[in-house]
Protein backbone atom coordinates (compact mmCIF):
# COMPACT_ATOMS: atom_id res chain seq x y z
CA UNK A 1 0.00 0.00 0.00
CA UNK A 2 1.55 2.97 -1.22
CA UNK A 3 0.39 6.94 0.69
CA UNK A 4 0.02 10.12 -1.54
CA UNK A 5 1.14 13.25 0.44
CA UNK A 6 -2.18 14.47 0.73
CA UNK A 7 -3.18 11.13 2.41
CA UNK A 8 0.03 10.53 4.65
CA UNK A 9 -0.80 14.35 5.87
CA UNK A 10 -4.68 13.89 6.54
CA UNK A 11 -4.07 10.31 8.70
CA UNK A 12 -0.78 11.66 10.65
CA UNK A 13 -2.21 15.26 11.21
CA UNK A 14 0.92 16.89 9.93
CA UNK A 15 0.66 19.83 7.07
CA UNK A 16 1.42 18.62 3.20
CA UNK A 17 4.06 21.50 3.68
CA UNK A 18 5.86 19.99 6.68
CA UNK A 19 5.83 16.70 4.90
CA UNK A 20 7.47 18.69 1.90
CA UNK A 21 10.11 20.13 4.07
CA UNK A 22 11.17 16.98 5.15
CA UNK A 23 11.69 15.57 1.69
CA UNK A 24 13.70 19.39 0.95
CA UNK A 25 16.06 18.58 4.28
CA UNK A 26 16.41 14.78 3.31
CA UNK A 27 14.57 13.59 6.99
CA UNK A 28 12.01 11.65 4.41
CA UNK A 29 11.94 11.29 1.22
CA UNK A 30 9.53 9.15 -0.49
CA UNK A 31 10.68 6.20 -1.46
CA UNK A 32 8.01 5.78 -4.49
CA UNK A 33 6.74 8.32 -7.14
CA UNK A 34 4.07 8.19 -10.01
CA UNK A 35 3.78 7.87 -12.93
CA UNK A 36 2.77 12.01 -12.81
CA UNK A 37 5.59 12.60 -10.39
CA UNK A 38 3.95 12.89 -7.08
CA UNK A 39 4.95 11.49 -3.97
CA UNK A 40 4.17 8.08 -2.58
CA UNK A 41 5.05 6.90 0.77
CA UNK A 42 5.15 3.23 1.71
CA UNK A 43 5.61 1.21 5.21
CA UNK A 44 9.04 2.07 5.98
CA UNK A 45 8.82 6.07 5.04
CA UNK A 46 6.01 5.78 7.65
CA UNK A 47 8.88 3.87 10.28
CA UNK A 48 11.52 6.70 9.58
CA UNK A 49 8.66 9.56 9.78
CA UNK A 50 8.14 7.90 13.13
CA UNK A 51 11.33 8.14 14.08
CA UNK A 52 11.08 11.66 13.11
CA UNK A 53 8.40 12.61 15.39
CA UNK A 54 9.53 10.80 18.54
CA UNK A 55 12.57 12.43 18.04
CA UNK A 56 10.85 15.82 17.87
CA UNK A 57 9.18 15.37 21.45
CA UNK A 58 11.99 14.69 22.87
CA UNK A 59 13.45 18.20 22.08
CA UNK A 60 15.88 17.15 19.33
CA UNK A 61 15.62 20.23 16.11
CA UNK A 62 15.78 19.34 12.31
CA UNK A 63 19.53 19.17 12.53
CA UNK A 64 20.24 17.23 14.99
CA UNK A 65 17.16 14.65 13.77
CA UNK A 66 19.14 14.42 11.03
CA UNK A 67 22.23 13.68 12.09
CA UNK A 68 21.10 11.31 14.80
CA UNK A 69 18.92 9.35 11.42
CA UNK A 70 22.31 9.35 9.58
CA UNK A 71 24.32 8.13 12.28
CA UNK A 72 21.79 5.32 12.79
CA UNK A 73 22.14 6.99 16.67
CA UNK A 74 18.06 5.96 18.00
CA UNK A 75 16.74 2.99 16.64
CA UNK A 76 13.07 2.66 16.55
CA UNK A 77 12.66 0.32 19.62
CA UNK A 78 14.97 2.47 21.39
CA UNK A 79 12.58 5.19 20.74
CA UNK A 80 9.35 3.77 21.49
CA UNK A 81 11.07 2.34 25.05
CA UNK A 82 11.54 5.88 25.42
CA UNK A 83 7.50 6.95 24.33
CA UNK A 84 6.63 3.69 26.80
CA UNK A 85 8.17 5.63 29.53
CA UNK A 86 7.28 9.14 28.84
CA UNK A 87 2.96 6.71 29.13
CA UNK A 88 4.23 5.74 32.38
CA UNK A 89 5.01 8.31 33.88
CA UNK A 90 1.30 9.75 32.59
CA UNK A 91 -0.24 6.84 33.62
CA UNK A 92 1.53 7.66 37.66
CA UNK A 93 -0.26 11.12 37.79
CA UNK A 94 -3.37 10.15 37.08
CA UNK A 95 -2.61 7.31 39.76
CA UNK A 96 -1.68 9.98 42.10
CA UNK A 97 -5.00 11.49 41.21
CA UNK A 98 -7.31 8.65 41.69
CA UNK A 99 -5.80 8.39 45.19
CA UNK A 100 -6.45 11.62 45.88
CA UNK A 101 -10.12 11.51 44.69
CA UNK A 102 -10.38 8.15 46.79
CA UNK A 103 -9.33 9.76 49.30
CA UNK A 104 -11.66 12.55 49.29
CA UNK A 105 -14.61 10.23 48.34
CA UNK A 106 -14.24 8.04 51.44
CA UNK A 107 -14.17 11.19 54.08
CA UNK A 108 -17.35 12.53 52.22
CA UNK A 109 -19.06 8.84 52.68
CA UNK A 110 -18.05 8.53 56.36
CA UNK A 111 -19.58 12.02 56.92
CA UNK A 112 -16.56 14.30 57.04
CA UNK A 113 -16.09 17.71 55.47
CA UNK A 114 -12.67 17.71 53.77
CA UNK A 115 -10.23 20.34 54.78
CA UNK A 116 -9.19 23.18 52.40
CA UNK A 117 -6.26 21.71 51.77
CA UNK A 118 -7.42 18.64 50.57
CA UNK A 119 -9.79 20.31 48.16
CA UNK A 120 -6.15 22.47 47.40
CA UNK A 121 -4.58 19.35 46.47
CA UNK A 122 -6.76 17.60 44.29
CA UNK A 123 -7.59 20.68 42.30
CA UNK A 124 -3.79 21.21 42.12
CA UNK A 125 -3.67 17.46 40.66
CA UNK A 126 -5.97 18.48 38.42
CA UNK A 127 -5.23 21.46 36.66
CA UNK A 128 -2.83 24.11 38.06
CA UNK A 129 0.25 22.16 37.73
CA UNK A 130 -0.56 20.36 34.60
CA UNK A 131 -0.66 23.68 33.02
CA UNK A 132 2.79 24.35 34.03
CA UNK A 133 4.46 20.91 34.62
CA UNK A 134 4.95 18.05 32.43
CA UNK A 135 4.54 14.61 34.44
CA UNK A 136 7.95 14.01 34.63
CA UNK A 137 8.26 17.82 35.63
CA UNK A 138 5.65 17.13 38.96
CA UNK A 139 7.68 13.52 39.32
CA UNK A 140 10.91 15.39 39.83
CA UNK A 141 9.18 18.04 41.70
CA UNK A 142 7.94 15.34 44.17
CA UNK A 143 11.41 13.96 44.90
CA UNK A 144 13.38 16.98 45.34
CA UNK A 145 10.35 17.55 48.16
CA UNK A 146 10.94 14.18 49.51
CA UNK A 147 14.75 14.38 50.00
CA UNK A 148 14.10 17.88 51.45
CA UNK A 149 14.31 18.45 54.73
CA UNK A 150 11.36 18.09 57.17
CA UNK A 151 10.82 21.33 57.99
CA UNK A 152 10.91 23.00 54.08
CA UNK A 153 7.59 24.09 54.09
CA UNK A 154 8.08 25.99 57.86
CA UNK A 155 11.44 27.99 56.82
CA UNK A 156 9.38 28.38 53.28
CA UNK A 157 6.92 30.23 55.54
CA UNK A 158 9.13 31.85 58.23
CA UNK A 159 11.17 33.55 55.12
CA UNK A 160 8.36 34.70 53.01
CA UNK A 161 7.35 37.17 56.21
CA UNK A 162 10.98 38.39 56.80
CA UNK A 163 11.19 38.89 53.06
CA UNK A 164 7.85 40.65 53.15
CA UNK A 165 8.48 42.97 55.65
CA UNK A 166 11.97 44.21 53.96
CA UNK A 167 9.57 44.76 50.96
CA UNK A 168 6.89 46.12 52.46
CA UNK A 169 9.96 48.73 54.53
CA UNK A 170 11.31 49.56 51.16
CA UNK A 171 14.76 47.70 52.16
CA UNK A 172 17.11 48.71 49.63
CA UNK A 173 17.82 45.05 47.48
CA UNK A 174 21.17 45.95 48.26
CA UNK A 175 21.59 46.35 51.68
CA UNK A 176 23.15 44.03 53.64
CA UNK A 177 19.75 43.00 55.35
CA UNK A 178 17.89 42.37 51.98
CA UNK A 179 21.03 40.81 50.63
CA UNK A 180 21.61 38.10 53.67
CA UNK A 181 17.38 36.89 52.99
CA UNK A 182 18.05 36.66 49.57
CA UNK A 183 20.81 34.30 49.93
CA UNK A 184 18.38 31.95 52.54
CA UNK A 185 15.64 32.46 49.45
CA UNK A 186 18.54 31.15 47.14
CA UNK A 187 19.06 28.36 48.96
CA UNK A 188 15.61 27.14 49.86
CA UNK A 189 14.62 27.67 46.24
CA UNK A 190 17.79 25.00 45.47
CA UNK A 191 16.46 22.48 47.98
CA UNK A 192 12.93 22.62 46.41
CA UNK A 193 14.02 22.19 42.81
CA UNK A 194 17.33 20.16 43.14
CA UNK A 195 18.42 23.64 41.07
CA UNK A 196 16.49 22.66 37.88
CA UNK A 197 16.17 25.97 36.32
CA UNK A 198 13.13 25.02 34.33
CA UNK A 199 11.47 24.10 37.60
CA UNK A 200 12.09 27.34 39.23
CA UNK A 201 11.60 29.08 36.25
CA UNK A 202 7.71 27.51 35.83
CA UNK A 203 7.25 27.65 39.67
CA UNK A 204 8.12 31.25 39.38
CA UNK A 205 5.47 31.85 36.59
CA UNK A 206 2.86 29.72 38.23
CA UNK A 207 3.15 31.75 41.30
CA UNK A 208 3.04 35.06 39.25
CA UNK A 209 0.03 34.44 37.52
CA UNK A 210 -2.27 32.02 39.67
CA UNK A 211 -3.82 33.71 42.61
CA UNK A 212 -4.41 30.44 44.34
CA UNK A 213 -0.92 29.96 44.61
CA UNK A 214 -0.23 33.49 46.16
CA UNK A 215 -3.03 33.33 48.69
CA UNK A 216 -1.54 30.07 49.98
CA UNK A 217 2.20 31.00 49.69
CA UNK A 218 1.79 34.62 50.79
CA UNK A 219 4.19 35.08 47.86
CA UNK A 220 2.54 37.66 45.18
CA UNK A 221 4.06 39.41 41.97
CA UNK A 222 5.53 42.23 43.76
CA UNK A 223 7.36 40.35 46.67
CA UNK A 224 8.92 38.01 42.97
CA UNK A 225 10.09 40.88 41.53
CA UNK A 226 11.59 42.36 45.04
CA UNK A 227 13.07 39.07 45.18
CA UNK A 228 14.91 39.05 41.83
CA UNK A 229 16.09 43.12 42.55
CA UNK A 230 17.95 41.54 45.59
CA UNK A 231 19.51 38.77 43.13
CA UNK A 232 20.33 40.99 40.69
CA UNK A 233 22.06 43.93 43.35
CA UNK A 234 24.22 40.66 44.35
CA UNK A 235 25.15 39.66 40.74
CA UNK A 236 25.81 42.99 39.58
CA UNK A 237 28.09 43.50 42.67
CA UNK A 238 29.85 40.29 41.85
CA UNK A 239 30.44 41.09 38.24
CA UNK A 240 31.43 44.57 39.26
CA UNK A 241 35.09 42.69 40.70
CA UNK A 242 35.28 41.30 36.84
CA UNK A 243 34.16 43.65 34.41
CA UNK A 244 34.00 47.34 33.72
CA UNK A 245 31.29 49.10 34.49
CA UNK A 246 30.04 49.06 30.77
CA UNK A 247 30.36 45.53 30.45
CA UNK A 248 28.52 44.64 33.31
CA UNK A 249 25.47 46.73 32.09
CA UNK A 250 25.73 44.66 28.77
CA UNK A 251 25.60 41.41 30.64
CA UNK A 252 22.96 42.75 33.19
CA UNK A 253 20.42 43.70 30.43
CA UNK A 254 21.18 40.76 28.29
CA UNK A 255 19.95 38.42 30.65
CA UNK A 256 17.13 40.40 31.67
CA UNK A 257 16.13 40.93 27.94
CA UNK A 258 16.37 37.12 27.19
CA UNK A 259 17.01 35.20 30.58
CA UNK A 260 13.58 33.29 30.15
CA UNK A 261 15.34 30.99 27.37
CA UNK A 262 18.29 29.99 29.45
CA UNK A 263 16.23 27.32 31.81
CA UNK A 264 15.00 24.79 29.32
CA UNK A 265 18.00 25.04 27.26
CA UNK A 266 20.21 24.65 30.76
CA UNK A 267 17.96 22.05 31.91
CA UNK A 268 18.47 20.29 28.54
CA UNK A 269 22.22 20.48 28.72
CA UNK A 270 21.76 19.25 32.33
CA UNK A 271 19.79 16.12 31.05
CA UNK A 272 22.18 15.19 28.68
CA UNK A 273 25.52 15.61 30.69
CA UNK A 274 23.81 13.49 33.25
CA UNK A 275 23.04 10.62 30.93
CA UNK A 276 26.47 10.63 29.97
CA UNK A 277 25.99 11.97 26.21
CA UNK A 278 29.48 12.44 23.96
CA UNK A 279 30.42 16.04 23.65
CA UNK A 280 29.87 15.52 20.19
CA UNK A 281 27.00 13.56 19.86
CA UNK A 282 23.80 15.32 17.80
CA UNK A 283 21.97 15.31 20.38
CA UNK A 284 24.44 18.25 22.73
CA UNK A 285 25.98 19.59 19.46
CA UNK A 286 22.10 20.61 18.79
CA UNK A 287 21.95 22.30 22.08
CA UNK A 288 25.58 23.32 21.92
CA UNK A 289 24.99 25.86 18.51
CA UNK A 290 21.49 26.91 20.10
CA UNK A 291 23.61 27.59 23.47
CA UNK A 292 26.51 29.49 21.67
CA UNK A 293 23.67 31.61 20.02
CA UNK A 294 21.58 32.79 23.16
CA UNK A 295 25.29 33.23 24.95
CA UNK A 296 26.49 35.60 22.33
CA UNK A 297 23.58 37.84 22.48
CA UNK A 298 23.46 37.97 26.30
CA UNK A 299 26.81 37.59 27.03
CA UNK A 300 29.70 38.60 24.98
CA UNK A 301 29.26 38.29 21.68
CA UNK A 302 31.86 38.36 19.40
CA UNK A 303 33.98 40.48 22.27
CA UNK A 304 36.69 37.62 23.42
CA UNK A 305 37.91 39.70 26.65
CA UNK A 306 34.71 40.19 28.24
CA UNK A 307 34.60 36.21 27.41
CA UNK A 308 37.52 35.35 28.97
CA UNK A 309 36.43 37.89 32.18
CA UNK A 310 33.47 36.07 32.42
CA UNK A 311 35.34 32.62 32.87
CA UNK A 312 37.46 33.88 35.41
CA UNK A 313 34.31 35.48 37.02
CA UNK A 314 32.72 32.34 37.11
CA UNK A 315 35.06 29.87 38.23
CA UNK A 316 36.06 33.15 41.21
CA UNK A 317 32.16 33.02 41.91
CA UNK A 318 30.53 30.24 42.14
CA UNK A 319 27.30 32.63 43.61
CA UNK A 320 27.15 33.54 40.13
CA UNK A 321 25.19 30.35 38.72
CA UNK A 322 23.30 29.69 41.83
CA UNK A 323 19.61 29.12 40.69
CA UNK A 324 20.73 28.35 37.12
CA UNK A 325 21.20 24.87 37.20
CA UNK A 326 24.83 25.54 36.06
CA UNK A 327 27.79 24.87 37.67
CA UNK A 328 31.82 24.36 36.55
CA UNK A 329 31.54 20.54 35.36
CA UNK A 330 28.39 21.29 33.37
CA UNK A 331 30.30 24.16 31.94
CA UNK A 332 33.23 22.50 30.70
CA UNK A 333 31.16 19.71 29.19
CA UNK A 334 29.83 22.60 27.19
CA UNK A 335 32.87 23.84 26.27
CA UNK A 336 33.43 20.78 25.12
CA UNK A 337 30.67 20.22 22.92
CA UNK A 338 31.82 23.67 21.70
CA UNK A 339 35.29 22.53 20.73
CA UNK A 340 34.10 19.44 19.09
CA UNK A 341 31.50 21.20 17.14
CA UNK A 342 34.29 24.03 16.01
CA UNK A 343 32.35 26.70 17.30
CA UNK A 344 34.02 29.38 20.13
CA UNK A 345 34.99 27.05 23.10
CA UNK A 346 34.96 30.54 25.44
CA UNK A 347 31.15 30.81 25.46
CA UNK A 348 30.45 28.65 28.82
Amino acid sequence: MLLKVGELAKRTGLTIRTLHHYDELGLLKPSHRSDAGYRLYDRDDLARLHQIQALKQLGLGLVGIGETLASDGMALPNLITQQLAALDEEAEKIVRLRAQLTKLKAMMDRGDKPEMADWLTTLEYMTMYDKYFTPEELKSLENHRQNASSDLDIRWTELVKAMRALFDRCVSPAEPEAQQRVAEWTALAEETTGNDPRLLFKLDAMTRREASVQAQTGIDEGLLNYVMDCVQARRRALYAKYLTPEQTERVMLGLSNIGEQWPPLVAGMRRLFEEGAAPGSPAVRDLAVQWKALFDVTHAGDDGSLKIKLRTAYAQEPELLRNTGLDLSLLAFVGQAMAVAGLIAAAG
